[in-house]
């Protein structure tokens, strides 16, 4: 159904009914909440960088304007008093600057055609997946696109065909992570060359990071950069990805004639997460504008570099002839000021990933399950000590079990490394004359380890004290403590692991603990509640029944 819509549309008979009135009631909450689920499913739909609504109350109208950081709506104003609003409104909805279809679209991302699913079935019954193509298939390739995915490493981009969604976050302001099996479309000349080899199933990820939060592709890169390809075991492997936003804005600051408004607020910029093998100096700022605005230069607020970027490609250059940035939001900015900007406008990534798993609720048996989590935490050792990168959110969603793991010496890995944090390299580190001269990571002792993260999050002053992970799993001195006072260590990591497994075992086995305990354990809303009930697991039991308590869960996970 929501394939069909552009444009959201409510009529209600009275002003007063306007649920974005000041005044709060009920009914106009209800309504507002409705609004904003209708605007999501749209998005979701049709893969939009924005959503628009049109309201009628009474004779009153009112425009809303959703994107993934907020929602902004405009004065309301009379009908019958300006009409010339409304036509003006209706005209540039369906003559966007950049596009042929609406404001709002993305013209990285396409329906798929007919052609498209026959070609994807071919592959995937080439591949030996014939498994794969049921009915079940069908109808998530009915809700499949072709995307672009710019690599940000190499300049270059690459066009992959999403055919099956393995996860969705359906909230609208939040990253709206969404996660697909997807191959690579070799049909086309890529880069000069006709691609020739056999597409491989690849993990396709969409997501808005809040702009304080560094690129997870900066991660990926640090990975794959300090850790041997044959040595890396348990983590995700990079296939390519960028944070689109900060490519646009590469584009568009240096050439756009509306860069001019921003030279004013130059200090208000941000700066792009440098790989480490590139200067620190070169840093490149970000903006952003939404599709809201893309047709009033006039009043969008913003800055420009302070140093040169680097040139993009010609073919991403080719497919942004934008005016103004639109995968980056810009909706606080224009409404509470660019103050705002840091810790609530979000940028648009896309990644893709080589491992291809399935949720590690989906075990064949316990032993796959438990071997699972060990190569994860494989992968999260290896990612700390020889990348210098901190996960900081193991979760159940975030370990999955490899397709085919009997063919290969992988069974798990760990992935989404989007509330990472770098762990700065010991040599670089060992200049500041605060900061112990360490060896290396691997050599520290634990009081070294609390030394050196405090003085980490005293260097970083100018990021926002927080605290990274998945509720259920946290750690229990990170739920007790306020992120000032216990900083995120791999210690919490690893105790995240034995939450997660403890979270698995009574829910998908047959076992005498049964759902029951992980409800009174994992189900809790309050910090300080689910920090009680986990030290009480650990602590208020005895030792004769915590012991046999252990014992059965790991009995019930090696059977």
């Amino acid at each position: 159904m929501w394939e069909d819509i552009s444009l959201l549309i409510a009529v209600e008979l009275e002003a007063d009914d306007d649920p974005f009135l000041v005044s709060r009631t009920s009914r106009r909450e209800r309504d507002l909440v409705r609004l904003t689920q209708n605007a999501r499913n749209l998005m979701l739909a049709h893969g939009h960088l924005a959503a628009f609504s049109l309201g009628f109350y009474g004779e009153t109208v009112r425009i809303a304007h959703f994107d993934h950081a907020c929602v902004t709506v405009c004065k309301s104003f009379n009908v019958k008093k300006r009409p010339d609003l409304l036509q003006r409104f209706l005209w540039h909805f369906v003559h966007p600057v950049v596009g042929d279809t609406i404001v709002g679209c993305d013209l990285t991302v396409r329906r798929l055609t007919h052609e498209d699913k026959l070609w994807v079935k071919q592959c995937l019954m080439m591949l030996g997946n014939s498994r794969r193509l049921d009915a079940t298939c069908d109808n998530d390739m009915r809700h499949g696109r072709r995307v672009l995915v710019p690599d940000e490493l190499t300049g270059s981009h690459r066009w992959y065909v999403a055919y099956q969604p393995i996860d969705i976050n359906a909230s609208l302001f939040s990253r709206a992570t969404t996660v697909w099996r997807a191959i690579e479309d070799t049909r086309d000349v890529c880069n000069g060359a006709k691609e020739t080899a056999l597409p491989r199933v690849r993990v396709l990820k969409d997501s808005w990071r809040m702009l304080a939060r560094p690129s997870e592709v900066s991660f990926y890169q640090r990975l794959q950069s300090r850790i041997p390809a044959g040595e890396r075991h348990g983590f995700a492997q990079l296939e390519c990805g960028a944070d689109l936003g900060q490519l646009e804005v590469r584009e568009w600051e240096p050439s756009s004639p509306n860069a001019s408004y921003m030279t004013g607020q130059r200090k208000l910029r941000l700066s792009l997460a440098t790989h480490p093998s590139q200067p620190a100096a070169s840093k490149t700022c970000s903006t952003s504008t939404s599709a809201t605005t893309a047709n009033h230069p006039a009043v969008q607020p913003g800055v420009s570099s302070t140093t040169s970027p680097s040139p993009p490609s010609a073919a991403f250059h080719d497919m942004y002839p934008l005016p103004f940035p639109q995968h980056q939001t810009l909706s606080w900015r224009i409404t509470r000021g660019p103050e705002f900007a840091y810790y609530l406008e979000r940028s648009h990534m896309r990644t893709v990933v080589s491992n291809v798993g399935r949720p590690i609720t989906k075990f064949k048996n316990t032993r796959e399950l438990v071997r699972a989590v060990r190569d994860a935490i494989i992968g999260h050792r290896q990612a700390f000590m020889l990348g210098g990168v901190l996960h900081r959110d193991v979760s159940v969603g975030n370990i999955l079990i490899v397709d085919d793991a009997e063919a290969t010496s992988l069974t798990g890995f760990l992935h989404d490394f989007d509330y990472s944090k770098l762990v700065e390299d010991i040599v670089s580190l060992s200049q500041d004359a605060d900061v112990p001269d360490y060896p290396n990571v691997s050599d520290m002792t634990p009081e070294e380890y609390d030394a050196f993260f405090k003085w980490e999050c005293a260097r970083e002053e100018a990021r926002p004290i927080e605290r990274a992970g998945t509720f259920a799993f946290m750690a229990i001195d990170i739920l007790k403590n306020s992120p000032s006072v216990a900083t995120h260590k791999p210690v919490h990591d690893l105790e995240s692991f034995y939450w997660v497994l403890l979270w698995v075992v009574p829910r998908h086995t047959s076992n005498a603990l049964g759902k029951e305990r992980c409800l009174e354990i994992f189900d809790i809303e309050s910090d300080r509640a689910a920090a009680a009930c986990k030290v009480a697991l650990e602590m208020i039991c005895s030792p004769t029944r915590e012991r046999n308590w252990r014992r059965r869960l790991v009995r019930g996970a090696l059977s």
